[in-house]
Parts: C-alpha cells; structure tokens; sequence
C-alpha cells in the first residue's frame, strides 16, 4: 500500500538515529487464536477476540493480542481484526494503531527464558478508534497480508535460529579444545554431527531467502527445519557440557530458546 508505505516508513526512516526510534510489532495471536489460524482447518475455527467495526470515518477496536513480539517496545502495532463476527477470520483486516491512541493498553509481559531481550507482551484494546487511512489494503484483506508477510520473514527466523546453534557449536568447540575433551569420540561425533545439521539448515535458509516472491513452503520448510537444529542443537551441547552446560557463564541456555 504506497500510502501507508510511505507515511510509515518514513516515520521509522526519519527516526532511526535518534533516541526515539519508531519501533513497530506485528499483533496477530490472540488467546484462543494462536498459530492454529495459520492451517487452513484451524482458521475456520478459530475463536476470534479482536474485532473491528465501521464508526466516525474510521474504525473501533476492540479486543486482545497475546505473545506480540516487543509489543510492548513498539511506538506502533499492526492489528489484524476481524469486521465480521460470522464470517471469522475470511473478514481479517489490518490497521496500524499507534500504541499511545486512547483505549490502548499494555497488558501482561512474558516472563520467558531464552531470548529475554525479545518480550513477548498482551495487547488490551478498548474502544481504540483508527483513522481510515491507518487501514493496510483493502477492507478483508488481512488474511492474505498475514500470509505474505510470514511468508517473508520466516526465512529471517530461520537464520536467527541458524545463528543460536552456531553460536552453540563455536562454544562447545571452544571449550573441548580447552579441556582436552575433542580427544574423546563422543565429542567428535556430536559436534561433527551438529555442523552437518547446520550447515543443512543455512543452505535451506539461503535458497528460502533467495526465492522471491517467496515460496510459502520453502519458507515454512526453512524455519521449522532450522529452529529444530538449534534447538536440538543447543540441547545436545548442555548435555556435553554436563552441569556447566546450565549455568549463564557457559551462555549456551540463552542460544537453546529461539523466539519465534
């Protein structure tokens, strides 16, 4: 949408380099509504929360969003509401709503292990009215707009993951040259195992990215194959580092969980 491209972008252009930088998280889950909408059987039942309806030139929002990804760091949160109750989530649309419009409210913030500097936050919306201009595409469009823009950033997802596990790797690495233990044959099957894995998942990763307009099923192949490597990755690290493998100063626990 050039309209939107342009007023927001811009926004976050001009702000990048100063101390109040536009920050912007994606609302899509809501409690009884999470990754299930994304299969096409789940999304006919999904029970949805969050609604959206017709009022003074613009739009009311009413609802919740749990889980948002920095949701509660963002200066703006793109809101997929539904505008008809029957017709469900086929009625999807999304809208930028400005976190500091009136209604809008921060509500319970995760407390997560892993990557903690990535929060996961409630969204609370009560009567929140958005301008028409605020809304991205057409009116039920959200659904498609959800898709293309996973679409998109799986990939990225799956190379963050990608990150974690090498991370983990170069640790292990690190510590069984130091103590020796690279001599024993366990170490050297897990880590020779584990770079096998890694450097599969990037190469997955890679040709996902590469593909535009992206492959849906590349990409969702590319994340889930990745985060799966870093997460069996990085558990099969602490296991070799035994009891040191769970302490902070080894740093592997905060590669083992990946935000998704």
């Amino acid at each position: 949408d050039p309209r939107i491209l342009k007023r927001f972008l811009r926004l976050v252009a001009e702000r990048a380099r100063t101390d109040r930088p536009a920050l912007f998280a994606f609302a899509i889950t809501e409690p009884s509504a999470g990754s299930d909408v994304e299969d096409t059987e789940g999304s006919r039942k999904a029970k949805l929360s969050t609604f959206a309806r017709r009022e003074n030139g613009g739009y009311v929002l009413n609802g919740r969003k749990c889980f948002i990804s920095g949701g509660n760091l963002a200066t703006h949160v793109t809101v997929f509401a539904a505008l008809d109750k029957e017709k469900g989530i086929s009625s999807w649309t999304a809208f930028v709503v400005p976190t500091d419009a009136k209604g809008f409210s921060i509500g319970r913030v995760e407390h997560k292990m892993g990557q903690r500097a990535s929060p996961a936050a409630e969204l609370i919306m009560e009567d929140v009215h958005v301008p028409e201009d605020h809304r991205v595409g057409a009116e039920g469009d959200g659904w498609r707009l959800n898709h293309q823009t996973l679409d998109l950033s799986r990939p990225a997802v799956g190379a963050i993951a990608i990150g974690s596990a090498r991370y983990a790797f170069e640790k292990a690495m690190a510590i069984a040259r130091e103590s020796g233990s690279m001599a024993h044959k366990e170490w050297q099957y897990e880590l020779a195992d584990l770079a096998m894995k890694i450097e599969a998942a990037r190469t997955l990763v890679w040709r996902a990215a590469s593909t535009f307009p992206p492959d849906p099923a590349l990409s969702s192949m590319s994340k889930c194959f990745a985060c799966d490597v870093s997460v069996e990755g990085c558990s099969r690290v602490i296991d070799l580092l035994g009891e040191a493998g769970v302490t902070q100063a080894a740093g592997v626990e905060k590669a083992h969980c990946v935000d998704p």
